[in-house]
């Protein structure tokens, strides 16, 4: 995964908001070794969507990397989605505070 395809997929996600981003990270694992490491987390995005709702949501995202012979590192693999509710099937929110 380039560079340029990271950056399009922050841009496409921020375009579907109007104003301010929250982001809280919680429950972050790294897991390293010489040449791979391999991160998962779970953020809280909270903001105010294009259409004027305002929207928190929980996402689940795992990121592999691997440094090359240079010593450069680049990301090998990025898995983002958005836990549900095994009950319903619907995509959990968290409770509004």
């Amino acid at each position: 995964m380039g560079t340029e395809e990271v950056r399009r997929n922050f841009v496409r996600w921020f375009d579907e908001y109007d104003g301010p981003i929250s982001l809280e990270t919680h429950d972050l694992t790294i897991a390293t070794d010489e040449d791979v490491a391999f991160v998962n987390m779970l953020h809280l995005d909270s903001g105010t969507r294009k259409n004027g709702l305002p929207i928190s949501i929980w996402v689940r995202s795992t990121v592999c990397c691997r440094r090359s012979g240079g010593g450069t590192w680049s990301i090998t693999h990025e898995h983002i989605s958005v836990p549900f509710n095994p009950e319903n099937l619907q995509a959990w929110f968290p409770p509004e505070a």
